[in-house]
Formats: structure tokens, C-alpha cells, sequence
């Protein structure tokens, strides 16, 4: 699923905007200022984190994608196993391994 932050930005901006048009003698003005106060930062405090989770996934699948492209240079080196975890892998199942995430991984973004 794909969150655009920038739609929870504005709803933030339009509900301290909406809040604060209201006359100061209104009787709703003190409740509605108290409740949208915290809503406005609580929507740009998940944005910020949406935005910082995004980052991070692009790192691990920038990384995952490096290492499906390490097991490949083994394979062509004739390296079918590699030691990981005191346990011997096939570096052709890794990579399946690894291409078989970032296509789920990519599955899962559209």
C-alpha cells in the first residue's frame, strides 16, 4: 500500500486552518482549538514516520537487490556454496531466494 504524506500534510494544514477561522467567542472555538492542536501534529508526526519508514525500505530493497546480484558473480565464479552462519548455502538458491523477495517486495508497492 502506498501513503501519500503530502495528502496527510494538507489535511493537517486544512484542519488547523478550518479551527482557526472560527470567531474567538465561539463556543466551539476552545474545544475544537484543544482537539485540532493534537491532531495537527499527531498527522505530521505519522507523516514523518511514513516518510522515514519509506527511506528505510529503499535502503534494505537497494540492498537485497545487491545481494541477488552477489549471488549471480558467485554462481559465474564457480562458487556454489558459501558458508553463512556456520551453515554451507547454494549461492543459486540465495539467489532465487532474494529475487523471489524483491518481486514480492515490488508486488506488494503497486
Amino acid at each position: 500500500m502506498t501513503v501519500d504524506t503530502e495528502i496527510i500534510r494538507n489535511a493537517a494544514a486544512t484542519l488547523d486552518a478550518v479551527t482557526s477561522k472560527l470567531p474567538a467567542d465561539h463556543p466551539l472555538r476552545m474545544e475544537a482549538a484543544e482537539g485540532a492542536k493534537g491532531a495537527v501534529s499527531g498527522l505530521y508526526r505519522v507523516a514523518d514516520e511514513i516518510d522515514a519508514q519509506a527511506a528505510e525500505i529503499a535502503r534494505l530493497r537497494e540492498a537485497l537487490r545487491k545481494a541477488a546480484q552477489l549471488t549471480e558473480i558467485c554462481t559465474d565464479w564457480n562458487l556454489d556454496e558459501v558458508e553463512i552462519d556456520g551453515e554451507m548455502v547454494r549461492t543459486r538458491e540465495l539467489g532465487v531466494e532474494f529475487r523471489a523477495a524483491l518481486a514480492q517486495e515490488q508486488g506488494e508497492r503497486k
